[in-house]
């Protein structure tokens, strides 16, 4: 493939001794940039893999010329897959074989957190580059950087409302995805933050039941969805945390979310 362009260039094997690739000619991928394609040949079949889309552009095989010609139809897989070209009958199926070498590609490592019993991917996604912190951060770019995670095998995305627009772009970013996608996500925000207008307190003490409340409700809200998987409290003090482990603190809220499946 050619990286960074919208077409395929075809080779053909010359004959022995020497075995030279020989320049076929070009195929246009009707707009549509391949990026990382790896080709695996094994017996009569040809392995394509697209590792950093979800999407899979259908193609034929011109019986006169041999060349790959688009047919203009595309499918969403959700995400990274090989599609396997049977040579003598052009037919293709999603299910790569089980020696494909780009399977390894496919998954990344997951570890246990915790004692949650939830498995996340290692690495994970932070959610500060989403905000402003380091800069200002577009909707699309992170929408863009969300899809791109999840193309690759990441689960596990981190935000805060002390991120700025961290948790309203992630929103965004998972109304981007397919359901499909979005399907095994498992997300984390923070509360105990004062840093209006991203955090929302309710006009009470950031480690106090009412407004750690009020705190994930916020958040539920910004990244549109009705719960979450995982709610840490963000850099407290011995005196903040005295606070939120004590009667009316954060935490008898935490629990109470839990219990209404929050």
């Amino acid at each position: 493939s050619n990286r960074g362009h919208d077409s395929i260039t075809v080779f053909k094997v010359g004959l022995e001794p020497d075995c030279l690739l020989e320049l076929v000619g070009h195929c246009s991928t009707n707009g549509h940039i391949p990026r990382h394609f790896a080709l695996h040949e094994s017996g009569n079949f040809c392995v394509v893999c697209n590792q950093e889309s979800d999407r899979i552009d259908s193609f034929r095989v011109d019986k006169e010329t041999g060349m790959l010609q688009p047919t203009g139809l595309s499918m969403h897989i959700g995400s990274p897959t090989c599609v396997i070209f049977a040579a003598s009958t052009g037919d293709a199926t999603a299910e790569p074989p089980a020696k494909c070498p780009c399977r390894a590609h496919a998954k990344l490592p997951q570890a246990r957190l915790g004692r949650t019993g939830l498995m996340v991917s290692a690495p994970c996604l932070g959610g500060v580059g989403l905000g402003s912190i380091y800069g200002n951060v577009t909707e699309q770019q992170a929408i863009a950087t969300v899809r791109r995670a999840v193309e690759r095998g990441i689960n596990f995305i981190d935000t805060s409302p002390l991120y700025g627009d961290s948790e309203a772009h992630l929103g965004a970013a998972l109304r981007a995805l397919t359901p499909k996608q979005r399907d095994g996500l498992i997300l984390c925000s923070k509360v105990g933050d004062e840093c209006p207008p991203y955090s929302d307190n309710g006009g009470h003490h950031a480690m106090s039941s009412e407004g750690v409340r009020c705190s994930i409700m916020s958040s539920l809200k910004k990244i549109g969805v009705s719960r979450l998987d995982v709610v840490l409290l963000h850099d407290p003090t011995l005196h903040d945390l005295k606070q939120f482990l004590g009667k009316g603190g954060g935490i008898e809220a935490l629990h109470q979310l839990r219990s209404e499946g929050k």
